[in-house]
């Protein structure tokens, strides 16, 4: 009973850490997600694997295997330059031998061979899980277009909210620039994105 009392614990401080300090009650802002993520990566998944996290959280978890492409923001942890393996909790219904797990949990999820941009906070201490910042908030599909180009088509649906109440500073003029191209679906690109977020590292450094 200790032990199972200790699992619901341990869940509970990872959904609370991993969902961002709340962002599922808030909606965040770029400035918001660049200044809570630890990092931010752009990276493509290599690999899922589905299993119960006997050692950690005790939940049916998903670990993904990132290859980077590049890091945004963040140094990354020595030997995980090109490569990281996030865990977080897994949603449906799971049998082990016995037991059946049933878990719904919202966190985002990801396809094998598909690229992405994260902001990650880092791992929960106790329970090594991780989802990025705001989950699906802080998830971005990087596709290419027929002109080879790097694009974010959800920039253009989730600029407007990416824009709301952004602090003005030096480089807020800027920010309010590219993020109107991308609402009107002018300038979608990874690297406008990119150029976004560094802007707003700037202004805090």
């Amino acid at each position: 009973m200790k032990k199972r009392y200790f699992i619901i614990l341990v869940l509970l401080a990872a959904i609370i850490s991993t969902s961002a300090q709340a962002t599922l009650v808030k909606p965040l802002n770029l400035q918001n997600l660049v200044g809570i993520a630890t990092y931010v990566v752009k990276a493509t998944v290599t690999d899922k694997v589905i299993e119960e996290d006997v050692y950690e959280s005790g939940a049916i978890v998903n670990y993904y295997t990132l290859e980077i492409k590049e890091w945004v923001k963040g140094t990354p942890p020595s030997g995980m330059e090109k490569e990281i393996i996030i865990k977080q909790l897994a949603s449906g219904e799971f049998t082990q031998g016995s037991k059946t797990i049933r878990q719904n949990v919202g966190f985002p999820e990801y396809e094998i061979g598909k690229t992405y941009v994260f902001f990650l906070p880092k791992p929960h201490a106790v329970s090594g899980l991780l989802a990025p910042i705001g989950l699906m908030q802080g998830v971005f599909e990087v596709q290419t277009d027929k002109q080879g180009k790097e694009t974010i088509p959800a920039l253009t649906k989730r600029a407007k909210l990416l824009s709301k109440g952004l602090v003005v500073k030096k480089n807020q003029a800027f920010l309010s620039k590219q993020l109107n191209a991308a609402a009107s679906g002018s300038d979608n690109t990874y690297s406008s994105f990119k150029s976004m977020i560094n802007s707003v590292k700037g202004e805090a450094e």
